[in-house]
C-alpha cells in the first residue's frame, strides 16, 4: 500500500541543596487538552478525528495559579556579593541612584522565570552565581534555585529536585510578569498587541484549538500535493515501475545464486585439470589394480584371522575396517564430483553470462540480489497504488476540505471572543488612561480580518490611540510619546490583572518619561494593583515611591577595591530620607525632609482608603 493511502487511512482512523530549600513539594500541574474543539462536531468533519488527536498533543496550554515572591537570595551575581531579602504582599518601591544596580533585580527575576543564562552574570572572580527564591502559591511554597557557573554551565532546582530551564519556565515563567522599558517598545509590534488581546480575552484553549486545526490543514494539504505530484507523472512512473518489476522478475533470481555460480565458474575454468586429478584419485582409492580399498580389505582379513592367537590383531583389524569405510566414502564423493564436472566450453560461457546478468541487476538495484528482489516488490506495490490514485486523490481532497472547515469554525469562535474582548479592553484602557492624566485620550483595539486564516486565527490587531480630544486615532507607533506609551502599558497591565489571577509583577521604570501629576497618578495605580496582588516597581519618582507599601533601596559602594551593590529594605524614618534625596538630591534640606514625611503620611491615608474600598 502506498504512502498516500496510508496517510488517508490515518485520517480515517482520526479525529535545593541550600537550607531554605529543604522541604520538597509537588509543584507541577498539567492540564490535558480538550479532545476536540468545542466548535468541532466530529460528524461534521468525517475522516479527521485520529489526526486531530495526534496533532493536539503538540500545542499545550498553561494554568495560571496565584503566586507571590516571598524571599529572594542572591550570591555573586553581577555586582551583588550577597543578598537575602524578604518581600511582602502589596506595592514595593525599589529606588536608588542611576547606575546603582537596580536592573540586577530584573535580571535575577528573569532567570527565575526561565530566562537565558550567561556566564557574564557571574561576579568577577567567583566560581558561580546563585539566585534563589521562595514563592507562595495558594498557601504553599515553591523553592527555586538557579546556579550559573563561570564556565557557562548552569543548574536548576525546583523544591530541592533537579529540573530543566523549560520546567522552570512552565512553572514560574508566566507568573513572574516583568514590565520594563523594552516592553514599551514591544507594544509597538502588532504581534505583541495580539498577544495582549488574547491574554485579556481569557483562557488559551481557543488559541490552542486554532493552532492544532491549522497544523491539521497544513498536514492535509501537504499530503494532497504529494498525491497530485504523483498523479501528474502517473503514466510515465507506472510504465517505468512495470519495467523494473519485469526486468527483475524475468531474471528469476535466487538468493545466494551469485555465490554458487562463482564457485561453478572456478570449477569450469579448471575442468581438465580437475578431471585428471579426480580420475587418478578414483583409480588409486577404489577402481584401479591394487587400489587402497582392496589392499585395506586384504590386510584387515589377515589380521582378523590371526586375532585368535593374539587379541591385538583383532583391534588392528577393526581399525583398518574403519579406515576402509572412510576411504570408500571419500571415493564415492570424488566419483559424484566427477559425474557433475562439465569441462565443455559452453558450460563456462553459460555461467559467465548468468553472472554478468546478475551483476548488472545488482549494480542497478542496490548492490545485491536481495536488494534487487526488494526493488521488484516495491515497484509492484507502487504500481498498485498508482492504479488506485484517483481514489486516493479524492480522499485527500475530502480530508483537506474537512480540515479547512474545522479550522474556519474554530477561527470563527476565536474571532468572536477577540472582538468582544477588544471592545472591553478598549473601554478599560481608555478609563485607565483617564486615571493617569490622559482624560482626553481614546484607546481602541482595531481588529482586522486576515485571509487566509493562519495558526493564530483569522485577524490582525492594532492598538490605536488619540491622545487629544477631536483627533483621529492612529497606531501607537505613529502617535505615542514615551510617557504616553508608559501609561498605555500600565493601563494594559491593570486591565489584564483584573482578568487574571494575581501574581508577582515587576515594573522596571514604567514611569519613564512621566513627571508631576502623571507620575503621581501612576503611583496610585501601582498602589491599587498592589492591593490585588504583588507589585514591585523600580522608580526614580519620589511621588511613586511615597505611595508604596514597602520600600527597598539599591546603592553602590566600594569594598576592598571592588564595587559592591547593596539592597536594603527601609523603615519609615529611612524612607523619608530616601524620598527627600529623590526630591532634593544629595544635599537634603529640612524642607525636603518635611515634604517627604508629608508625602508618606498622605500616602498612608490613601492606602487606608484603598483598603476600605477593597
Amino acid at each position: 500500500m502506498g504512502r498516500g493511502i496510508a496517510v488517508l487511512m490515518m485520517f480515517d482512523s482520526f479525529r535545593t541543596d541550600s537550607h531554605f530549600m529543604s522541604d520538597p513539594k509537588t509543584f507541577a500541574s498539567r492540564s490535558e487538552p480538550s479532545p476536540l474543539p468545542p466548535h468541532a462536531n466530529v460528524a461534521r468533519y468525517p475522516g479527521i478525528r485520529g489526526l486531530w488527536i495526534r496533532i493536539r498533543g503538540r500545542v499545550k496550554g498553561r494554568a495560571t495559579p496565584n503566586r507571590m515572591l516571598s524571599r529572594l537570595r542572591i550570591t555573586d551575581f553581577v555586582l551583588i556579593d550577597a543578598l537575602d531579602l524578604s518581600f511582602e504582599p502589596g506595592f514595593t518601591a525599589v529606588t536608588g541612584e542611576t547606575g546603582a544596580g537596580k536592573s540586577i533585580l530584573v535580571e535575577a527575576l528573569s532567570l527565575l522565570a526561565g530566562g537565558r543564562a550567561s556566564s557574564d552574570l557571574v561576579r568577577s572572580g567567583a566560581a558561580e552565581a546563585v539566585v534563589e527564591a521562595v514563592f507562595e502559591v495558594d498557601g504553599e511554597e515553591i523553592a527555586v534555585r538557579r546556579t550559573l557557573q563561570a564556565d557557562g554551565r548552569s543548574k536548576v532546582m525546583l523544591n530541592g529536585a533537579l529540573a530543566t530551564v523549560a520546567m522552570l519556565g512552565s512553572t514560574l515563567g508566566s507568573q513572574i510578569s516583568i514590565a520594563g522599558q523594552h516592553e514599551h517598545q514591544r507594544l509597538l509590534s502588532e504581534a505583541c498587541q495580539l498577544d495582549w488581546l488574547d491574554r485579556f480575552a481569557g483562557p488559551a484553549s481557543a488559541l490552542i484549538e486554532v493552532a492544532r486545526a491549522h497544523e491539521l490543514v497544513v498536514a492535509a494539504r501537504a499530503e494532497l500535493e504529494r498525491i497530485r505530484g504523483l498523479a501528474g507523472s502517473r503514466d510515465e512512473r507506472a510504465a517505468w515501475l512495470r519495467h523494473v518489476a519485469a526486468e527483475i522478475g524475468e531474471a528469476a533470481l535466487r538468493l545466494c545464486e551469485d555465490e554458487e555460480l562463482a564457485e561453478e565458474r572456478v570449477r569450469a575454468k579448471h575442468g581438465a585439470e580437475l578431471a585428471a586429478v579426480v580420475a587418478h584419485a578414483l583409480d588409486t582409492l577404489y577402481a584401479g589394480e591394487g587400489a587402497v580399498v582392496g589392499r585395506l580389505h586384504v590386510a584387515g582379513t589377515a589380521l582378523e584371522r590371526t586375532a585368535r592367537i593374539d587379541g591385538k590383531f583383532g583391534d588392528w583389524a577393526a581399525r583398518l575396517a574403519e579406515a576402509k569405510a572412510e576411504v570408500e566414502v571419500v571415493a564415492a564423493e570424488v566419483r559424484d564430483f566427477a559425474e557433475r564436472l562439465d569441462v565443455e566450453p559452453l558450460a563456462l560461457d553459460a555461467i559467465e553470462a548468468r553472472l554478468d546478468r546478475i551483476e548488472k541487476l545488482e549494480r542497478k538495484y542496490g548492490g545485491s540480489i536481495a536488494s534487487a528482489l526488494a526493488a521488484a516488490d516495491n515497484a509492484r506495490a507502487e504500481v498498485a497504488t498508482l492504479e488506485d490514485l484517483d481514489t486516493s486523490l479524492a480522499e485527500a481532497t475530502r480530508a483537506v476540505e474537512a480540515a479547512e472547515r474545522m479550522h474556519h469554525d474554530v477561527c470563527a469562535g476565536l474571532s468572536r471572543a477577540r472582538r468582544r474582548a477588544a471592545k472591553a479592553l478598549s473601554r478599560r484602557v481608555t478609563l485607565g488612561l483617564a486615571e493617569v492624566g490622559m482624560a482626553a485620550a481614546t484607546f481602541d483595539v482595531a481588529v482586522s480580518p486576515v485571509e487566509p486564516p493562519g495558526p493564530r486565527g483569522a485577524e490582525s490587531v492594532s492598538f490605536v490611540l488619540s491622545a487629544n480630544r477631536g483627533e483621529p486615532t492612529q497606531p501607537l507607533l505613529r502617535v505615542a510619546s514615551g510617557g504616553e506609551l508608559s501609561r498605555v502599558h500600565l493601563a494594559l497591565c491593570e486591565a489584564l490583572a483584573e482578568r487574571a489571577p494575581a501574581n508577582c509583577t515587576l515594573f522596571d521604570e514604567i514611569d519613564a518619561g512621566l513627571g508631576g501629576a502623571a507620575a503621581e497618578a501612576v503611583g496610585r495605580k501601582l498602589r491599587i494593583a498592589g492591593a490585588r496582588g504583588q507589585v514591585i516597581a523600580i522608580t526614580h519618582h519620589a511621588q511613586i515611591a511615597a505611595l508604596a507599601d514597602h520600600h527597598v533601596t539599591v546603592s553602590k559602594r566600594e569594598a576592598a577595591g571592588r564595587t559592591v551593590t547593596d539592597v536594603q529594605p527601609l523603615d519609615n524614618a529611612e524612607r523619608a530620607g530616601e524620598i527627600a534625596r529623590m526630591l532634593a538630591g544629595e544635599k537634603i534640606s529640612e524642607h525636603a525632609m518635611a515634604h517627604a514625611r508629608s508625602m508618606i503620611a498622605g500616602a498612608r491615608v490613601g492606602r487606608k482608603r484603598v483598603a476600605r474600598a477593597g
